[in-house]
């Protein structure tokens, strides 16, 4: 994960704490203008739920100009267990 000062010393720890439950639900929200599965969460959601059975992915701002690799997903069906999201204008 990147961010400044080491805090991915801290949010991390805290995150995986609560998403290596079994029983926990994930609810991975992501914005449509960014490629879904270059972003840090993607690959701690793969070590633990590698099969998205638990997973829900949340995308914002789909009104807007989606990143073309994510169309791709889509088309794909590589994107599993989505739900659009979008604000009222």
């Amino acid at each position: 994960m990147v961010f400044r000062d080491g805090l991915n010393l801290k949010i991390l720890p805290l995150i995986e704490k609560y998403i290596n439950k079994p029983n926990t639900l994930i609810m991975n929200v992501m914005q449509v203008t960014a490629d879904i599965f270059t972003n840090d969460m993607e690959n701690i959601i793969k070590k633990y739920d590698p099969l998205y059975k638990r997973t829900y992915n949340i995308l914002t701002m789909v009104d807007r100009e989606w990143h073309v690799n994510n169309k791709k997903y889509l088309e794909d069906g590589i994107i599993k267990n989505m739900f659009a999201v979008r604000n009222r204008t």
